[in-house]
Formats: C-alpha cells, sequence, structure tokens
C-alpha cells in the first residue's frame, strides 16, 4: 500500500466555488515579524487566491444565462472581501464561495494589490 503526500481539497455543491488563497506575508516590507492578530487581520481581509475546484452547478443559472464559464480550476483571481466561508480542510486553509462572489481573473505574471487606503 503506497502512501500520498497530495493534499485533499474539498469537494464543492451546488454552485459554489472553492478557493485557496494567496499565503499571507508572515514579515513586514521592512522585515519586522507580523504578531498572530495582523496576520489574523490580514487573513481576513485577503481577496486574491487560485481556484482549485468548481461546484457541478456553477455557471448555470439566471445570474449566467450564457452557461459559458467565467474562469476554470487553477485560474488566479479576486473574489469578495469578507465573503464566503473561510474552512481549514486536511490542514490547509480554503474559502468557500458561491460562483458570482468571484470578481475577476488576473494574469499569473502580474503583480496585484488592493486599491483601498489604510487610514
Amino acid at each position: 500500500m503506497s502512501q500520498t503526500s497530495e493534499k485533499r481539497i474539498p469537494k464543492p455543491f451546488g454552485s459554489y466555488v472553492i478557493v485557496r488563497p494567496k499565503a499571507v506575508q508572515k514579515h513586514s516590507p521592512g522585515g519586522l515579524a507580523m504578531v498572530i492578530f495582523d496576520e489574523d487581520r490580514t487573513r481576513g481581509a485577503m481577496i486574491e487566491g487560485t481556484v482549485v475546484a468548481i461546484g457541478p452547478l456553477a455557471f448555470k443559472d439566471e445570474m449566467n444565462p450564457s452557461g459559458l464559464e467565467w474562469y476554470k480550476v487553477g485560474d488566479r483571481v479576486i473574489f469578495v472581501k469578507y465573503g464566503g466561508k473561510t474552512i481549514k480542510y486536511d490542514g490547509e486553509l480554503f474559502n468557500v464561495f458561491r460562483y458570482e462572489d468571484v470578481m475577476c481573473g488576473l494574469d499569473s505574471d502580474v503583480d496585484f494589490q488592493d486599491g483601498e487606503k489604510e487610514d
């Protein structure tokens, strides 16, 4: 019996989508370690990730009468801030959203930064 070290991902039902959020930076640009509170706050505000699974009913409702897929597994995307549900599955963090909560796709070779100002 062979063992595999491959992590499993949750399987979405209906029109839900599973996104792996971008890893949280554990150090500030100046090299200072972030405290746990700051890391949690940063993770909660994360809006970028990679699509890892799409439910069987995604793209098949009145929101998308053409039925064309807006994105696919492996795409780098922006999703709604503070939306969906964050879960830990097989030791890894994922976000679960309705398919329409994924707002746009990003090119893999382009750097992205949230445009909101912090006070």
